[in-house]
């Protein structure tokens, strides 16, 4: 499968640890320089709006999906800001217009937009990868409860294979790309 279209799910609060604003901002930049279009939840500021701000001062091609109740946080500069009617419709289209899917440390809204992915690829749904980026091992206690679903039979083993866990940036870009890295790898978290 191309990839040319990223979807990423992330935060929108502003108060988390700086290093993941840093990491959000080398993935936009990155994912412009590479020639990615990028499919988003439209917010302006956390880590969304490091993601689209970064991609759009590389010249990237941006698309932000909103839910008119939060019309008021988008992101009108990005190329383009689509407000739709509800949340579900918001995951919708980003599930069906994006080659590849990948998580940022993000709360509630992030981990529900991960499980969904991760539901439509079972159900044959999407094809699409799904990367999720282990930040500072931020996702390791959702990790432990995707491999306790497994381990308790509630899923079965060979869904372990629907999302591929990296600990960096860098591993995610390399991994798509199947070339060196942007950056030096300097972490062995996930």
């Amino acid at each position: 499968m191309s990839i040319k279209t990223v979807c990423v799910f992330c935060a929108s609060g502003t108060d988390c640890d700086e290093l993941y604003f840093k990491e959000a901002g080398k993935l936009g930049q990155s994912l412009a320089r590479e020639g990615y279009e990028i499919i988003y939840g439209g917010g302006k500021v956390g880590l969304m709006g490091a993601v689209a701000n970064s991609a759009l001062s590389e010249g990237g091609k941006i698309t932000g999906v909103v839910p008119s109740f939060l019309q008021s946080l988008g992101n009108y500069g990005i190329t383009e800001l689509r407000v739709v009617k509800s949340l579900a419709e918001r995951k919708s289209i980003m599930l069906n217009e994006s080659d590849c899917i990948v998580a940022l440390p993000g709360a509630v809204g992030t981990l529900d937009e991960i499980l969904e992915a991760i539901t439509w690829k079972l159900l044959g749904l999407i094809e699409s990868p799904i990367y999720i980026i282990n930040i500072k091992q931020f996702f390791n206690p959702l990790l432990e409860m995707l491999d306790k679903t497994i381990s308790e039979k509630f899923m079965n083993e060979k869904y372990r294979t629907l999302w591929k866990v990296v600990p960096s940036v860098e591993e995610f870009l390399y991994d798509i790309n199947k070339s060196l890295p942007l950056y030096p790898i300097t972490s062995n978290l996930a």
